[in-house]
């Protein structure tokens, strides 16, 4: 694999729109032969070390060193220049990891050392009067994501109940307030804190520019190749460009992504990483513009940031879910700042629309999107110090997307080792933060997501393959729609399910109306005589009450036919020594959650001989036929599946009537069934199971008014088979088969006017007789033929398939079998018919 060195052409960021005259500097023609300290790279690390040992030199009363800064591009354009201007500490979300991980003292120090940067880099901007827009203001920490959320507070209750300072200063805002304090569509919770935001490249060509006047050499256009591996007779380090070699005592890798490079030790341990941001332009801003920065956590992986200009303008930076788990090599040791991800870019459009309040009408757009390459840390920390065994190198790198807040302090250690010649110890560094031998030889690697078997293939599928899949009753995304997507604990129904029932209400006043206008009994009734209007609200009334007597007598039949399912015995209210399940309720989702890299020999899920060996059975639903096995996955991050339960405990359930997979078992516990449906996602299982009336083909199939003939639905002129045709087609079947007097079938009696027969009845009634014995008599056959045909002709489809799909739907929601799942269904079915007979009754339409 080829080095991580910085490509050509790198897009051009907002924050580099306005280049400043250091950005393509060199303070002398030619490179000095020896320099007291040399730093690679001129961004944020390497400007703020220079300045720092320049200011300690000056506060010890040391003789100011030589010191040479060399950029492999212009200044400022690796991260530093293609960030998101946010300095925001982070004091509660990951530090709750540290905590676990490390310990409270550990993590505590880590959230006061990040803090403090808010603090000293305010005092500096004002002591040196630096041009780079710092606003020190409020962020909002948004969650959506239940189960994330809900780890989240649990570590931030945990840093207050032990008194940790720093979060004392984080305010949280509940659920019931999160969205109209935040201004957040959907959102769960909010946290906010202090921080800072800034125009980052003005604040380091500052400090270059101080350091540059003082005498340190700027030389840019110049990439280190190659640091010497041991130093030569004089104590010096060998720095090697493509423009000349430098001999130094000191040698800072202020390289982040590119360190590794250079520095053959931290291959693998620093790993380039690409990121993408964003400027959005506002040019109808909302009434109430925003003033804090925000940060959208939509899961634990899967996050933006955001920070507002003072023009007006909106930098916003993340898209991780268009491309983390959909192509790795977009982003993981990817050096590649010239080009993005098409998908990332679209990520922006309507941005701001789609999640704030208030912005919908504001015209805002994406001016221009750039990629940034960022240090990810294996183990997610900053490696700062000296180089293990190698006195004389140090490093400042590895920040993981996180540096804002880190670096700055970061080099005054730095600073403070080189010029002071202290110890790590002395510096006030947190021991996190140290580059040591024992990091460097770990195979922990927290980069990359751990690898997964989607539980529901649906959540990578497009909605027009869900909806062809719902016409065909396919159990799975009903799962995925019931569970997943649109399961809720607040008895509160999805927004798109309100607008699907307002669809499925006017479909049905569609159907019925152009059904009933052909009935010649309407002609007698006032709505014949009544205005468009009247009867429009009539037919709209007729559907919405048969559309309430449906959901409320299956909501009410539910509760007597569909109690807790067998296997639930919810909490113990005694102390036996074998804990009892603990069931998931119908919104418990069985996506896969992201866990952490810990690794617990005592939580891991393993495969048994039983479940890796033994032959396929039939197995209750939920069970591990239909989920697959997260890999790798700890207990304690799979949040239905209890940690104490052994595998095999659950009350078994009848089998389903349907065949198990036969693929292999998986090593996973099944999935126990869900606890008893609220009457909120009953209506949501019927409402998505009866979409499939609104499948357009089926249109052409049976027509508006239902007769099954879309070509003759209008005018007088229908021709039904009549009894004579349909005698004389089954007599040509006889004969055409060359059966005797015998099956010859007598001609039926003529049927009812306007009675409809099936247009495939010949062929029903020929493979019926060809499997029928000769000394069978057949003169009723045609009599059921009749009975038969209406209920399943075409006309029947619409009823019949929403029907199976309602049974479907929830014998998946209620798990209460095939049986009890028809009943219900059927039960609702002959309310809603009920309800439409009586009040057509009443109005004189028969």
């Amino acid at each position: 694999m080829a080095k991580p060195f910085p490509v050509d052409h790198s897009l051009t960021s907002f924050w580099r729109s306005e280049p400043d005259p250091l950005d393509n500097f060199r303070s002398t023609e030619s490179l000095p032969e020896t320099s007291d300290i040399v730093i690679i790279g001129a961004g944020y690390a390497g400007a703020s070390t220079a300045y720092h040992c320049l200011e300690r030199s000056r506060l010890v009363s040391a003789e100011q060193p030589s010191i040479v800064i060399l950029e492999a591009r212009q200044t400022c354009s690796g991260a530093t220049g293609r960030n998101g201007g946010h300095l925001k500490p982070d004091v509660f979300n990951r530090i709750g990891n540290l905590a676990k991980d490390y310990g409270l003292e550990a993590a505590a120090e880590v959230a006061a050392f990040e803090m403090e940067h808010v603090s000293v880099i305010e005092d500096l901007v004002k002591k040196e009067k630096i041009d780079c827009d710092l606003e020190v203001n409020r962020v909002c920490d948004i969650q959506f994501d239940k189960d994330q959320l809900a780890k989240v507070k649990a570590g931030y209750d945990y840093l207050v109940s032990q008194g940790v300072e720093t979060v004392k200063d984080v305010g949280y805002t509940p659920p019931e307030l999160a969205e109209a304090v935040s201004g957040v569509k959907g959102a769960l919770a909010c946290f906010n804190q202090r921080t800072a935001r800034l125009w980052p490249y003005k604040f380091i060509l500052h400090l270059l520019r101080q350091v540059v006047s003082a005498g340190v050499n700027l030389q840019t256009h110049t990439p280190v190749t190659q640091v010497s591996e041991v130093p030569d007779d004089e104590g010096r380090w060998t720095v090697t460009t493509d423009r000349g070699s430098i001999r130094t005592k000191w040698v800072v890798f202020s390289t982040n992504a590119y360190t590794s490079s250079i520095a053959p030790e931290y291959k693998d341990k620093i790993i380039p990483v690409r990121g993408f941001c964003s400027r959005i332009v506002v040019p109808n801003p909302p009434p109430s513009p925003l003033e804090r920065s925000y940060m959208l956590r939509f899961n634990g992986w899967h996050y933006d940031y955001l920070i507002p200009r003072p023009d007006g303008s909106i930098i916003v930076g993340g898209a991780k879910s268009t491309f983390y788990y959909q192509d790795r090599d977009s982003w993981y040791n990817n050096t590649d700042d010239s080009r993005t991800v098409e998908a990332a870019v679209r990520y922006f459009d309507n941005y701001m629309q789609r999640h704030f309040h208030g912005w919908e009408n504001t015209g805002a757009y994406t001016d221009r999107v750039w990629s940034g390459i960022m240090g990810y840390s294996t183990d997610s920390l900053p490696h700062v110090g000296h180089v293990p065994n190698k006195p004389g190198q140090l490093i400042v790198a590895g920040f993981t997307g996180h540096g804002m807040p880190q670096v700055f302090l970061s080099t005054r250690g730095i600073a403070q080792l080189i010029v002071e010649g202290v110890s790590y110890e002395q510096t006030g560094l947190p021991r996190l933060f140290k580059t040591t031998t024992e990091r460097l030889q770990s195979q922990r690697n927290n980069i990359l997501p751990i690898p997964v078997r989607f539980a529901d293939k649906y959540v990578e599928h497009d909605f027009v393959v869900i909806f062809i899949d719902l016409v065909l009753i396919k159990p799975q995304v009903y799962r995925h729609l019931l569970f997943n997507r649109l399961g809720g604990d607040d008895n509160q129904l999805d927004r798109s399910i309100i607008r699907l029932g307002i669809l499925l209400l006017l479909f049905d006043v569609y159907l019925t109306w152009a059904r009933i206008e052909k009935s010649p009994s309407l002609a007698t009734t006032f709505l014949s005589r009544a205005p468009i209007i009247v009867q429009y609200l009539f037919f709209l009334s007729l559907n919405a009450l048969a559309t309430l007597a449906h959901h409320l007598t299956i909501r009410l039949l539910a509760s007597i036919l569909a109690p807790t399912p067998c296997g639930y015995t919810g909490s113990s209210q005694h102390g036996n020594a074998t804990e009892a399940p603990i069931f998931s309720n119908p919104s418990t989702p069985i996506l896969p959650s992201f866990p952490s890299q810990t690794n617990n020999s005592q939580t891991q899920l393993s495969p048994t001989p039983a479940s890796t060996l033994s032959p396929p059975k039939l197995t209750p639903q939920g069970s591990s036929n239909d989920v697959s096995t997260i890999a790798s996955a700890s207990a304690s991050d799979i949040h239905h599946l209890p940690p104490t339960t052994p595998q095999g405990s659950f009350t078994p359930l009848p089998p389903p009537l349907r065949r198990a997979s036969t693929a292999p078992a998986q090593s996973i516990r099944p999935l126990p069934p869900p606890s008893p449906a609220s009457p909120t996602a009953i209506s949501t299982a019927l409402l998505v199971s009866s979409c499939a009336k609104l499948f357009p083909i089926l249109l052409v199939i049976w027509g508006p008014d239902g007769s099954g003939n879309a070509s003759n639905v209008s005018g007088s002129n229908n021709t039904l088979l009549s009894a004579g045709s349909q005698t004389t087609i089954i007599q040509q079947t006889l004969d055409g088969n060359g059966l005797g007097p015998a099956a010859t079938l007598t001609a039926a009696h003529p049927t009812a006017s306007g009675a409809s027969s099936l247009p495939g009845s010949s062929s029903l009634l020929e493979s019926l007789i060809r499997i029928m014995p000769e000394s069978v008599p057949t003169s009723y056959l045609a009599s059921f033929i009749d009975l038969l045909g209406p209920l399943l002709s075409l006309g029947a489809t619409d009823t019949h398939l929403v029907l199976l799909s309602n049974i479907e739907a929830l014998y998946i929601l209620l798990g209460c079998g095939y049986l009890r799942a028809v009943a219900l269904a059927v039960a609702g079915l002959a309310a809603r018919w009920t309800v439409q007979r009586v009040i057509l009754g009443a109005v004189g339409v028969g």
